[in-house]
């Protein structure tokens, strides 16, 4: 018998009303804290720039079908979904770093509400659902890809939705043609989103109902043929479509990213995957990692039981991280956020082992205790921050001070309550410091020149729209800049400075420091447009901590970036 106590059984504060509500609550404050970086160029992802240059180019071009980088050159290495869902939402809300990420936001928020769904179809039970919400809501990876405009999101989503549909069919024998909707096109949607991998969740349900057909659904329940030809046509249409119109050359690029140009190489890399794999699912999921890790050592045999006595539960959601996690260790490159797709199930699996913990007292206790520490230690971060605000930013004392206030009112008004007040507040104070970083903290040492950058190239850019050169902008900035002009400024890149009729042909440059005064020998009007900053080391932040003269310190870190036009063009430039 579990050595339980009377604290454990204590509940949520409220009615069983409210705790079926709790994951809206989550999913609200997901979006809300979230909701600034989508204007944020400092959180910029280098990917991005693939999806949302080829969005762009789509609504100025007309042509939906062939997705193309920003040079002009065709891309057929990733599948047309991701294109369309940004071109879609720069139909709506124009084209901005907004519409480029927002529709990935929203897909987090359903990425949270499908896990919690998943958990109540495979477990039943309402503290485990909420629970498994809470771990896929504060994990760190997931966090991060919520706001980037690729395709990440995208495919956990769509796998999230067909291992819901599968789970109520296997799990609980569904007959609804919603199940089996949600099971075949939402992998139908991965194919159309990511590729290959959207085959995967349809082979592992078959497999899965093989290996239990007693317990679960038969393997020829799974079938609904008008269901699964619908899902062909989703997955499949858009290759057909290219292969007739591009041929050979448009399969080929796709297949040569997801499969061959993966297994190049030696194949010493599979081990050095295999660790950092591993380690990177430790780290997205700190500190459930950690609870579930000291949880095993208390209670290892009880553990153990509990998944003996639910194991068909335990292997369908344990065995999906084991199936990605193979395919993905083969590939010769490391993107730990290639795991992220196995999320969702695995959170459903933390939840429900540290929800049986609980009922142990000593484990109930060591995992609160855990929980105390690293929320009080928060709570003296988000003071220190604060101060140190006083002489670094008031952006810090912002952010600072925010996180200790909603931090501490869930601390006070819900920890002591229950486990899973515990596990709530303990969820809510990593989201809210993961925002505090994002928002407040790191904008302060990194600023992108793009704003800067689209006014001054506003005047040659009306008759949109136009391609400048640049010489010595980093990639990221180069395609924030057709974002933050509308899509009116493209950017060609230059080595190095070349002949002044070569320069000719471009109505603007925009160079750094290095380039100013030969451009100026040309006959260049040149303005300062636009700054970014150095990298910041350790040393450079305690200097700037100790420094008396802080604007002086942070002007000596900035990097300038300047536009020149050709004299014969006076005017043009605005006035600062």
């Amino acid at each position: 018998m579990p050595d339980s106590s009377p604290e454990i059984h204590r509940k949520l504060p409220g009615h069983r009303g409210f705790r079926q509500n709790a994951h809206w609550m989550l999913i609200v404050l997901y979006f809300l804290v979230q909701f600034p970086s989508l204007f944020s160029p400092v959180i910029y992802h280098g990917d991005e720039r693939f999806y949302t240059d080829g969005a762009v180019r789509m609504i100025q071009t007309g042509d939906y079908l062939t997705p193309y980088y920003s040079s002009g050159a065709l891309r057929f290495r990733k599948p047309i979904a991701t294109y369309w869902v940004i071109a879609a939402s720069y139909k709506i809300f124009g084209i901005s770093l907004f519409a480029s990420r927002i529709p990935f936001l929203l897909a987090g928020c359903l990425v949270i509400w499908f896990t919690h769904k998943t958990s109540l179809a495979l477990l039943k039970r309402e503290q485990e659902a909420l629970l498994a919400a809470i771990v896929i809501f504060s994990n760190e990876q997931f966090f991060v890809i919520s706001t980037r405009s690729t395709p990440d999101i995208l495919q956990t989503l769509f796998l999230s939705v067909s291992l819901y549909g599968f789970a109520n069919i296997l799990f609980n024998r569904s007959k609804a043609r919603l199940d089996y909707g949600c099971a075949y096109l939402g992998a139908a949607l991965t194919v159309a989103t990511k590729g290959l991998l959207g085959m995967v969740p349809v082979v592992y349900a078959f497999a899965f109902s093989v290996i239990a057909p007693k317990e679960l659904t038969r393997p020829r329940n799974l079938i609904d043929l008008p269901v699964m030809a619908s899902a062909a046509v989703v997955a499949l249409f858009w290759y057909a479509l290219i292969l007739a119109e591009h041929g050979g050359f448009a399969i080929g690029g796709f297949l040569g990213d997801q499969v061959t140009e993966r297994l190049d190489g030696s194949k010493v890399y599979i081990l050095k995957n295999a660790m950092e794999y591993l380690i990177a699912v430790l780290r997205h999921f700190f500190p459930w990692s950690l609870l579930l890790v000291l949880a095993f050592l208390q209670k290892a045999g009880s553990i153990i039981d509990f998944i003996k006595e639910n194991r068909y539960v335990c292997l369908f959601t344990g065995a999906w991280f084991a199936t990605l996690y193979g395919i993905f260790i083969l590939g010769n490159l490391t993107r730990s956020r290639y795991l992220l797709p196995a999320y969702p199930l695995l959170a459903v699996l933390f939840a429900a082992l540290l929800i049986k913990a609980t009922e142990y007292a000593k484990c109930s206790q060591l995992i609160r205790k855990v929980e105390n520490t690293l929320v009080l230690s928060g709570l003296a971060a988000a003071v220190l921050i604060a101060l140190a605000g006083a002489r670094v930013d008031f952006r810090w004392s912002a952010g600072g001070s925010l996180l200790f206030v909603f931090t501490l009112v869930p601390y006070l008004l819900l920890f002591k309550h229950s486990n899973m007040g515990g596990f709530a507040v303990t969820g809510v104070f990593l989201v809210l410091l993961y925002a505090t970083f994002f928002t407040f903290l790191k904008p302060v040492f990194s600023v992108s020149p793009v704003t800067s950058l689209a006014q001054c190239l506003a005047p040659v850019s009306m008759s949109k729209p136009v391609r400048v050169a640049s010489i010595g902008l980093p990639h990221e900035y180069q395609h924030q800049l057709t974002l933050f002009s509308d899509g009116a400024v493209w950017v060609a890149e230059l080595l190095d400075l070349p002949g002044k009729r070569q320069l000719e042909q471009y109505p603007a440059l925009i160079v750094s420091e290095n380039y100013r005064e030969e451009l100026i020998g040309y006959g260049y009007q040149v303005q300062q447009c636009g700054y970014e900053y150095r990298r910041w080391h350790l040393k450079d932040m305690l200097a700037l901590l100790n420094s008396s003269q802080k604007r002086q310190r942070i002007a000596s870190m900035k990097e300038f970036y300047y536009v020149a036009l050709p004299r014969e063009r006076p005017g043009l430039l605005p006035s600062h």
